[in-house]
């Protein structure tokens, strides 16, 4: 996870320090080749995957503890997998299946999950900051108490997703789906949800939007009022589905 001062200087810049998004043919060529490879997480599980061109791989099994960090997993396969406590820190999972993954306590802190395929993923407590997290499918996804500082989240798929106590101050949430999602005691200060959908989500009185941008485009303004009734002052029923 990133220190307290390295976030602050991140956030300032808007983009994650470390950089992710080189992924062309003469960049993977610099790495050690395991494309399309299959590894059973018996044999492979709390190991060293890092810096490694992993495009197409499968996975199965427990990968708990493991360092995938630095690594491009572009379309690999870690669907059902154990990735507790693993580390994914600037990985490139783009378009990369982790649907039911086990990944309490991972960190994916200034990764590239863009379109990726989390569908009920449990990732209880992980740290996602700075993460480009853009139409990834994470419905049904459990991520109570999970990091989003500063994270990309614009057109995420997060209907009925469970984010009770998620941190989330500053991310960018705009034209993302949270319908039926269970926000409560989730932290959205300063962030951007204009144009998301809201229909059926689910605030407590600790759930904060102090600064954050509201889906009708209004700046929130606190009000005595249930959380309930915030939800529907700022939603804007045409973009609920």
């Amino acid at each position: 996870m990133y220190s307290e001062d390295e976030l602050e200087l991140v956030l300032k810049e808007r983009k994650p320090v470390r950089g992710w998004e080189e992924s062309d043919e003469e960049y993977l060529k610099t790495l050690p080749n395991l494309a399309g490879i299959k590894l059973q997480g018996s044999f492979y599980g709390n190991t060293r995957l890092a810096g490694a061109n992993l495009c197409n791989a499968s996975f199965t099994g427990d990968f708990s503890d493991t360092d995938f960090s630095y690594s491009v997993l572009a379309n690999a396969d870690l669907s059902f997998c154990n990735l507790q406590s693993s580390e994914f820190v600037r990985a490139n999972l783009k378009e990369a299946n982790l649907t039911h993954a086990r990944a309490v306590f991972a960190n994916f802190a200034s990764a590239s999950l863009y379109y990726a395929n989390m569908f009920n993923i449990i990732a209880t407590a992980c740290d996602f900051d700075l993460a480009d997290l853009n139409n990834a499918d994470m419905r049904r996804g459990r991520f109570v108490r999970a990091r989003f500082v500063g994270a990309h989240l614009k057109e995420a798929r997060l209907q009925n997703a469970l984010l009770v106590g998620a941190h989330m101050p500053d991310a960018n949430l705009k034209e993302s789906g949270l319908t039926g999602a269970d926000l409560s005691g989730c932290d959205f200060t300063g962030a951007n949800l204009e144009g998301a959908a809201i229909q059926g989500a689910i605030a407590s009185y600790s759930t904060s939007f102090l600064g954050a941008v509201m889906p009708n485009g209004e700046r929130y303004r606190e009000r005595d009022e249930s959380p309930q009734e915030t939800l529907d002052r700022y939603r804007v029923i045409e973009l609920d589905d």
